[in-house]
């Protein structure tokens, strides 16, 4: 791993494990185990910072849809269900400060254009996928649909985020959804 993708790693755990708070350069190198002042090598601004990490977690994300991408498209709402359950549970199980620190991110993103920008451009890959997938289940206007679906799956992860011990059924919560869309 690179100095840069370091800092960028210890800045998501920074924020997910402190909130938006603790997110200061001096705690991103310390995080890093770097000496002070490597941060700000990278990331000039806390701005700076926050698009960076970001940035590093849309990487992330996209490396996540090429994997559901090469997948077979689901054939049906259970399947489809079954998979976004699985893909939840394994950024819940796995990645859940790298998920509080995306939270973070899009609560700044209230003030500031760029990120708003931003974020929105990350979300298209995902968005287009789910828009094929519910194409091939029938979707009248997949489009607008995967929209909706992505803030519902977003919705619920930031549910289980909060109360994870809510009781949700995700999958029957999915399949709901879906069938409703549908």
């Amino acid at each position: 791993m690179d100095k840069r993708t370091k800092v960028l790693a210890a800045a998501v755990e920074v924020l997910g494990a402190g909130g938006s708070r603790a997110l200061t350069h001096r705690a991103v190198d310390a995080a890093a185990g770097m000496p002070a002042g490597s941060t700000s090598n990278y990331f000039r601004t806390r701005n700076a910072l926050v698009t960076g990490v970001l940035e590093y977690l849309s990487e992330i994300g996209i490396a996540a849809i090429q994997e559901l991408a090469g997948m077979p498209r689901p054939v049906d709402v259970a399947e489809f269900a079954r998979l976004m359950a699985g893909m939840y549970t394994h950024l819940l199980e796995h990645g859940r400060l790298a998920q509080v620190a995306r939270r973070v991110v899009f609560t700044e993103a209230a003030w500031n254009a760029e990120l708003q920008a931003a974020i929105g451009e990350a979300g298209v890959p995902f968005q287009r996928l789910m828009a094929d997938w519910l194409r091939s289940l029938g979707a009248a206007d997949p489009e607008p649909d995967a929209r909706l679906l992505m803030i519902f799956l977003d919705g619920l992860l930031a549910d289980r985020l909060i109360h994870p011990d809510s009781g949700v059924d995700v999958e029957s919560a999915i399949t709901r959804f879906l069938r409703g869309l549908l």
